[in-house]
């Protein structure tokens, strides 16, 4: 089996594997540009890795549900399993990922995740459907983890801007040394809907907000006639991430994060929890807009 599926249309190219469903390459034919990471492993070795059913780290890499506990790594495991093809046309793909002896030996629950990847015009959009298979209750947690490339061309990363839809008074959640959540926030955004990027933004790990108004954010730069917009549905919360120095940036909308370090290690009571009942169906996309 090809490790990856391509994909393509008039204006782009988009390469899925099969390994966690992750997307690999968004190229575009019209600038001629890469605008997805490589996944370059000095850095980084991943492109855009998807976060189920956990976004973040666990208080003691652990949980507990209905009396037992459970031992899982940082952002689940949905993203290190090999998903099966559903659905393929030249511009469009659907995957599926379903439980099994394996994953239940991490996470208790009967359920069946899709990742969809449409291409458009001038982007590319993944959805992704979480469906209750169980006889109980469905506690997960989402998100999306992609790595645009940034700077690009012949530009420093000081040349280049987020600007959000609308103008945002929020603070951003603060981690402790152990990459726990602490009680701890820092004011960052006051009625403004720009942040210029410097690599000191990340001193202190990932910007994470919980109140944001927009559901949209770009990356562009005077210099740059290429933007790269990130917009999101169902998903609350938001987290941008560089390792310092790194020549990407990651936008990443979540339904989820990581434990605060009082957590309980409860998970009916592990904050962002989602609750999706028997037999029902929970979706939520983002679409990266290239123009």
């Amino acid at each position: 089996m090809n490790k990856n599926i391509q994909l393509h249309n008039e204006h782009l190219i988009a390469h899925v594997n099969y390994h966690g469903a992750e997307l690999s390459r968004l190229y575009s034919k019209q600038f001629d540009r890469e605008i997805l990471w490589n996944g370059d492993a000095t850095y980084w070795g991943r492109h855009a890795p998807v976060l189920f059913p956990f976004v973040g780290k666990l208080k003691n890499g652990e949980y507990e549900h209905e009396g037992s506990t459970y031992n899982l790594g940082q952002h689940g495991f949905a993203r290190d399993q090999e998903f099966s093809l559903i659905e393929k046309s030249d511009s469009h793909c659907v995957l599926e990922l379903v439980a099994s002896e394996n994953t239940k030996q991490l996470y208790p629950f009967d359920f069946s995740f899709r990742t969809t990847f449409t291409l458009t015009n001038n982007g590319l959009k993944t959805s992704y459907t979480v469906k209750n298979t169980d006889n109980s209750t469905l506690l997960f947690s989402l998100g999306a983890h992609p790595a645009f490339n940034c700077p690009m061309e012949n530009n420093k990363l000081e040349d280049y801007q987020l600007i959000f839809q609308q103008k945002e008074t929020a603070q951003t959640l603060l981690l402790d040394s152990s990459g726990l959540l602490s009680d701890q926030k820092s004011a960052f955004l006051n009625n403004q809907d720009t942040i210029k990027l410097n690599d000191d933004l990340f001193e202190k790990d990932a910007l994470m907000f919980t109140n944001l108004k927009s559901n949209a954010l770009t990356i562009n730069a005077e210099k740059d006639e290429l933007s790269v917009k990130v917009s999101w549905e169902n998903f609350p919360y938001l987290g941008i991430w560089k390792p310092l120095g790194a020549p990407f940036l990651c936008i990443e909308p979540w339904y989820g994060i990581a434990d605060f370090n009082n957590a309980s290690g409860k998970l009916s009571e592990k904050f962002g929890i989602i609750s999706l009942e028997k037999g029902n169906t929970f979706n939520a996309n983002y679409v990266v807009t290239i123009k």
